[in-house]
């Protein structure tokens, strides 16, 4: 699986973002990649490839998560590969060079959510390049891509001020009710007799998995000081 930022043959198989809380251990573990190797990982395969599998403290996600008031995500990662669909061949290769710079940044940050969503915006345009309508194809890559910038433009985690606790986030949100039903899709991988802690994997949208760890922190009684 290519991870560069150049062109090259595009990944046809859905990209996952994967997530497990290990609550005795206060860790947790994020993999992206293929379905069947993040199984593989999970189940103590070293060989298996994924993009990225980290073990961290748990919460780091939330407390790391990228905020983009400058709406960067769209002017440079997104813009110019949009304008690159829509331009002829001498133009293409500055427009991709300019969002490759963005993203390759973003994807050496050395975080997870980072790298993921870098990977999806440059992998989803090598999808884009391949129909010969190209102006649906752009506007399927701008659609699928808002929704997983989106979550870097909203305050997506709301906690008590006194206590520190995150919110419990009710599903009646606006946010779930003009939402399309993939974007509030989140799968839930049930412990088996090898992986004692259940995982759930993302791909359309992060917010479903941002309540997840919300909402898991708050069963748990767990806040942030």
């Amino acid at each position: 699986m290519e991870n560069q930022f150049i062109r090259h043959e595009p990944c046809f198989e859905r990209i996952l973002f994967v997530l497990t809380l290990d609550r005795k251990k206060m860790k947790e573990r994020i993999l992206i990649g293929e379905e069947q190797q993040i199984r593989f990982r999970l189940n103590g395969s070293q060989n298996a490839e994924v993009l990225c599998d980290m073990t961290r403290p748990l919460g780091t996600f939330l407390i790391n998560f990228e905020r983009d008031t400058d709406r960067d995500w769209n002017l440079y990662g997104l813009s110019p590969l949009r304008q690159a669909l829509h331009s002829n061949r001498w133009e293409q290769p500055e427009l991709e060079q300019a969002a490759s710079e963005f993203l390759w940044e973003k994807y050496l940050s050395n975080d997870p959510l980072k790298m993921y969503v870098a990977f999806r915006i440059w992998n989803s345009y090598l999808l884009a390049r391949e129909p010969r309508d190209r102006n649906a194809a752009c506007d399927r890559f701008m659609d699928k891509m808002s929704s997983l910038t989106g979550v870097f433009h909203n305050e997506t985690m709301s906690f008590d001020r006194e206590t520190g606790k995150p919110k419990h986030f009710q599903a009646g949100s606006l946010y779930f009710k003009g939402a399309p039903s993939e974007d509030t899709r989140l799968d839930l991988w049930f412990p088996d007799n090898r992986r004692t802690e259940e995982c759930v994997s993302a791909y359309a949208s992060l917010y479903p998995l941002i309540t997840y760890y919300l909402n898991r922190l708050n069963d748990w009684g767990l806040c942030f000081r």
